[in-house]
């Protein structure tokens, strides 16, 4: 069996370890996980280690697969407890048994009732293997990424001539209109495969959304923008919806999602623009159908993307903190009577120094299609309405949002992202779209 670089990020109850039946350099123990302190790892593998908390760890398992990833120290006691280290064992065990079994085709997870690992495992950039580990009643359930994602599925180019590329949004008809933060707003045809400006000076416009009666829903930001919520007309009008909450000007909208009973909900962070701000804290809001706002939830460091569950239930919420230490989370909230936000719930966490998730969209199962990372892990995570990542699609550079087409293109995901490095070394920013087997979801139908 060939060697395949791959990547594993996990969290450990404590910052030493070395996993069975692997070695790290070639020094580690060959079972069981090495009885060493945190400090006695960094002493004997000092060029492993980055800080006191958190190392860099590269090792190679039986099997011929060579992996990197990181931990990170949060448990006060600096030594590896039994059951941690049993667990790790276990779980590596199973991990060498999925990848015999399956090789490139499944996503594999481990279920639990108390977390005390997680292994996240990423081979050739679109299949990822979590394992959380736990004291007792570890189950593995196997999903075929195939499901979603076609074996010969490839990302298509549809327009790369963008200064900051956002908020695809798909119209009745069938037609992609997207963001071009420069100062406009894009529309593709994929009828005619031609891309043309719809709208100059958008206001800095950033998630768009149509609703059901064909109107186009815009979050124009700050940084030279709008900072409220446009409505465009179906005869081209563009008028302000909503630009205050109790008197106050919005931070910068940021992206929008539509309850079924037609009602907005926004989030409204800052992420540019040296505009005075007159609202203290980054929320998300509600505005009701007759233009009144609320505060939704407050509940939040930063928030980004932003959907509705199909049964309306629940709202999740891309918390992503641009200060590298603060939230890069996927979180859901239920909704209250009265449309308010309650019970926040962390379904995900990409943790420290990431990117965490920008845009997001919803397929006709309810899934998570959310936009996040950079480098190596830019791409479209796909989660489950529960938070367990189900696939991974990378993109060539990093992405801002997504949406699904309609009609015939109803399976086809377009993509906002940063294209690769051009011939004159420019990295524009674009469209792209790749063809899956799942149909997305659209306020409209």
């Amino acid at each position: 069996m060939k060697a395949h670089i791959s990547n594993i990020s996990f969290n450990i109850l404590a910052g030493v370890f070395l996993l069975a039946s692997c070695h790290v350099a070639s020094a580690a123990p060959k079972a069981g996980l090495a009885d060493l302190s945190f400090a006695e790892a960094k002493e004997k593998f000092p060029e492993c280690f980055v800080g006191n908390s958190v190392a860099e760890i590269k090792f190679r398992d039986l099997d011929g697969y060579v992996m990197c990833g990181f931990a990170e120290q949060v448990f006060k006691n600096d030594r590896v407890p039994d059951l941690a280290k049993e667990a790790a064992s276990n779980a590596l065990l199973a991990f060498q048994a999925h990848i015999k079994k399956n090789s490139r085709k499944a996503v594999a997870s481990i279920t639990m009732r108390r977390r005390v690992i997680l292994y996240q495992w990423k081979k050739e950039k679109n299949i990822y293997v979590n394992f959380y580990v736990a004291k007792k009643d570890v189950n593995i359930n196997v999903v075929e990424a195939s499901t979603i994602v076609p074996k010969d599925a490839k990302l298509e180019k549809v327009w790369n001539e963008g200064e900051f590329t956002e908020g695809p949004a798909t119209s009745p008809q069938g037609v992609i209109y997207f963001s071009d933060i420069g100062n406009r707003i894009m529309r593709f045809d994929p009828r005619s495969g031609r891309s043309r400006v719809f709208r100059s000076n958008s206001g800095k416009a950033n998630g768009m959304i149509f609703n059901r009666s064909g109107r186009l829903i815009v979050c124009e930001g700050a940084n030279g923008g709008n900072r409220r919520i446009s409505v465009t007309d179906l005869n081209g009008k563009v008028h302000t919806f909503a630009d205050r909450w109790e008197g106050k000007r919005f931070n910068s909208p940021n992206d929008l999602a539509l309850d079924a009973k037609g009602r907005i909900y926004f989030t409204d962070p800052r992420y540019a623009g040296d505009e005075p701000r007159e609202i203290d804290f980054e929320g998300v809001f509600l505005i009701e159908r007759d233009g009144a706002v609320k505060l939704a939830t407050k509940d939040v460091q930063k928030p980004n993307g932003i959907l509705v569950s199909h049964d309306g239930r629940y709202v999740y919420v891309a918390d992503n903190n641009s200060d590298p230490k603060g939230n890069h989370h996927l979180v859901r909230f239920m909704v209250q009577k009265d449309g308010v936000l309650a019970n926040k719930e962390v379904l995900f966490d990409f943790g420290p120094d990431r990117r965490g998730i920008d845009g997001m969209t919803l397929d006709v199962k309810g899934n998570i299609y959310a936009t996040a990372g950079k480098g190596e892990r830019a791409g479209v995570y796909v989660f489950t309405p529960a938070g367990k990542q189900l696939a991974f699609i990378p993109t060539p550079g990093t992405p801002t949002n997504c949406v699904f087409g309609a009609g015939k293109e109803k399976r086809t995901l377009y993509i906002t992202a940063q294209a690769a490095a051009q011939t004159n070394g420019s990295k524009p920013w674009g469209l792209f779209r790749i063809r899956l087997k799942i149909a997305g979801n659209h306020p409209f139908k």
